[in-house]
């Protein structure tokens, strides 16, 4: 049964037809007609608009351009445009750091449940609809790297008639109008290669207003278009073409009659994934595209578009466990979040965590007004594969080498100790060995490169029980793949009890391993880390 997408809504002065589940519902929409007439003496506007004002409120924009308010105020004329399109990939990369949505993955989840359990509940259109306090955003909300909405109104104006003059009429027609997006991780169906990302689109209501209270768009066809762009970012190394469907151009009644739904699909075109060919980075800009016509009138400009996010993708070669190329959404800051639950199997490593991050002033090396990055969403790490570069590669070892070091200063004789949990330390550091922001970032060799001199004993070393120390190191490697952190993308970490569902099970521990030697693709080169995961 096609399920009800919204409630009947009445307007001063005004008519409105609602998507509704019911034949019966559907009979009171104004009918469209089949003439070809051509609209005489007419003239049109129309925009777009995110702002809740608007869009919860049916009618408002008419009531508030009758009073005068610049159409730009409500995305018509010269801001029917809403996009921000960076200039190149560096402009790309700054505009996603600068994102304000955030999201926390519990580490946990997967290790648990065998799947990516990060959320109590799927992600649709209703989720979108839930959440439009943030997808109502100039933009949209991005809620992780896979799931992207987007709420909005698509309006149109039209005088005709003797205009100007006092027998020029006008007649408005609105839309509310939804995008989902879901990132991929995997090649395109028919395809070894290619990413893609998809989109729904849909629209839940229609209200009319105007002098004529709407009675033109129902006595002439009417048709509102929808679709989706996505332009590749200048400097990517590929691009982001239309798949095998993109969006419809319908009637009201047609929009009713299927539930107001349409999909997109894009597609960014790619090599194998290997180390040869390298990550193959595609930034691309992603938005909504509307258009309504009347009487075989559009209008000038002929659409509008809504608010854009960013999509990446990549052939990352080195990613553990998950496909070797995908898609996400990079317009958002992501987290992960380590559980301080006892039964974790990670407890120890977790409260060393959690002090680095809240108390650093309690941890070694000493140091005034000591400050470890990873936990303020403006002072994240950043992910350092080892397996880029040789440089990389030194890097990675020395934040190993340096750890230790700091280890045999400060806590003499850890090698031959064991913890409380009767298990032989391991030497334990924060920022992660496999992050630029590790211990040897203070060395000169970094000085131009996300370190130097200044970040001197901004880290946390301390001795730890091994296998604790080895699954927290695992779930940090399942969120890098899980999660498609590249090399050098930023990220966040925090420790809280875990939101995800788990099940009810005695002596919970990670299933998650740093490596696995069944596994070909595994050794060294392609998980995270070395054995402990870090």
């Amino acid at each position: 049964m096609r399920r009800i997408i919204a409630a009947a809504v009445a307007l001063v002065g005004a008519a409105a037809t609602v998507l509704a589940s019911t034949p019966a519902a559907r009979a009171t929409a104004p009918p469209t007609t089949t003439t070809t007439t051509t609209l005489p003496n007419a003239r049109m506007v129309q925009g777009y608009t995110s702002d809740p004002r608007y869009v919860n409120t049916p009618g408002a924009i008419y009531q508030d351009l009758k009073q005068g308010l610049p159409l730009e105020r409500v995305g018509g004329g010269t801001a029917a445009d809403h996009r921000q399109i960076p200039k190149n990939m560096a402009d790309a990369e700054r505009i996603a750091a600068a994102a304000k949505d955030t999201y926390t993955a519990d580490a946990d989840a997967d290790a648990y449940t065998g799947s990516r359990t990060r959320f109590a509940s799927p992600f649709n259109w209703q989720t979108c609809r839930d959440n439009q306090d943030k997808s109502g955003a100039t933009g949209g909300w991005v809620r992780d790297h896979f799931a992207y909405c987007q709420a909005g109104k698509t309006w149109a104006q039209v005088w005709y008639g003797a205009c100007p003059g006092p027998d020029c009429k006008d007649s408005y027609i609105e839309a509310k109008v939804w995008v989902v997006g879901y990132g991929k991780a995997g090649a395109v169906p028919g395809s070894n290669d290619d990413r893609y990302v998809e989109f729904q689109q849909r629209v839940t209501e229609f209200n009319y207003a105007g002098a004529d209270k709407g009675e033109l768009w129902k006595r002439y066809p009417t048709t509102l278009a929808m679709k989706m762009e996505c332009k590749a970012v200048p400097g990517s190394t590929g691009a982001c073409n239309e798949g095998n469907r993109n969006g419809r151009t319908a009637t009201v009644d047609e929009w009713v009659a299927a539930d107001g739904f349409t999909e997109s699909q894009f597609v960014s075109p790619a090599k194998t994934a290997s180390a040869a060919n390298g990550e193959q980075l595609v930034r691309a800009v992603a938005n909504p595209w509307y258009s309504f016509a009347v009487g075989g009138y559009t209008p000038a400009p002929e659409f509008t578009r809504g608010g854009e996010t960013g999509v990446r993708f990549d052939s990352a070669w080195y990613m553990y466990k998950v496909a070797k190329k995908g898609s996400i959404f990079d317009r958002v800051a992501p987290f992960i979040a380590f559980s301080n639950r006892a039964d974790s199997g990670y407890k120890i490593a977790a409260d060393h965590l959690q002090k680095a991050l809240t108390r650093p002033g309690e941890t070694k090396p000493p140091f005034t007004d000591k400050q470890i990055p990873g936990s303020a969403a403006s002072d994240p790490l950043h992910r350092l594969y080892k397996g880029i570069s040789e440089k990389n590669r030194l890097r990675y070892n020395r934040n190993y080498q340096e750890a230790v070091k700091a280890c045999n200063q400060w806590f003499p004789g850890w090698q031959t100790q064991n913890d409380t949990d009767g298990k032989k330390k391991q030497c334990d550091e924060f920022p992660f060995r496999s992050t630029y922001e590790g211990v040897a970032r203070s060395m000169t060799d970094y000085e131009n490169d996300l370190g130097g001199a200044k970040y001197a004993n901004m880290f946390s070393v301390q001795p730890l029980s091994g296998p604790q120390n080895v699954a927290a190191g695992g779930l940090l490697c399942r969120f890098y793949s899980d999660d498609r952190i590249l090399n050098m993308d930023a990220f966040h970490v925090k420790v809280r009890a875990p939101e995800t569902v788990l099940p009810n099970k005695a002596a919970l521990a990670p299933k998650a391993t740093a490596q696995d030697p069944t596994d070909p693709d595994d050794p060294d080169e392609i998980t995270c880390g070395n054995a402990d995961g870090t």
